[in-house]
């Protein structure tokens, strides 16, 4: 039940070239699947096995983001630097699937001749090779995104140390701020630790509404049923 992706991250996950051109391939799947989440027999995604093995990388000793100075990006080993551009990577291609739906959702309420200035753009992966895991341009931001799958505690602190204002920003599309998308998402490992890291982060979330006007325990309430 594995993709050649899963074997490539298997095999060598920190060959970003591979998943680059691999993930380029799948694009004539992107626009009907999210190829970044496809389970194997056993239930790894892609994104799954790139969260792992960056937090391995950082948990070997050879060069740690947290520690000494938790937001110098420049210390982390090579190894670690890589692992993080396959995780980006992935959750952009993950983005990409989840704004074209977004785009074909609002184009079939709207109709094809709606305000065009509501348009989900698409980066193209096969001319990714910056570390801008941030886009406004394209609608992408990495904390968010990241929020939206089952993410590890150590992908959520990257992402704060890289962009620490990206906590007090609300999604593009959703509106939410970050802590509301942890509360109502799919998160489940270490849930706990990452509200409470976003929430430490940023306080004033629980008392702020969003762009829809809504609060934090709205989203908590919604995914508790």
């Amino acid at each position: 039940g594995k993709m050649a992706l899963h074997l490539a991250l298997e095999l060598n996950g920190n060959n970003h070239a591979v998943i680059k051109t691999l993930l380029d391939k799948c694009s004539s799947l992107s626009s009907r699947m999210d190829v970044a989440n496809l389970s194997t027999n056993l239930g790894y995604t892609p994104l799954s096995m790139a969260y792992s093995r960056y937090v391995q990388s950082l948990q070997s000793g050879s060069g740690c983001l947290y520690g000494t100075n938790t937001k110098d990006f420049s210390r982390m080993s090579s190894r670690s630097k890589l692992a993080w551009k396959t995780v980006v990577l992935l959750l952009r291609s993950s983005h990409n699937y989840h704004r074209q739906k977004q785009q074909q959702h609002y184009d079939t309420r709207c109709g094809s001749s709606a305000n065009k200035s509501v348009k989900w753009e698409c980066v193209d992966l096969g001319d990714y090779d910056n570390d801008d895991d941030n886009d406004s341009e394209t609608k992408f931001q990495i904390l968010h995104t990241a929020l939206a799958t089952d993410v590890p505690l150590e992908i959520i602190q990257t992402a704060m140390s890289l962009h620490p204002t990206s906590i007090q920003q609300t999604d593009y599309v959703s509106g939410a701020f970050p802590i509301s998308i942890a509360l109502s998402g799919p998160l489940t490992t270490n849930k706990n630790e990452i509200v409470q890291c976003l929430f430490d982060a940023y306080p004033s979330a629980v008392s702020t509404p969003d762009a829809n006007g809504n609060y934090p325990l709205f989203y908590a309430a919604y995914a508790a049923g």
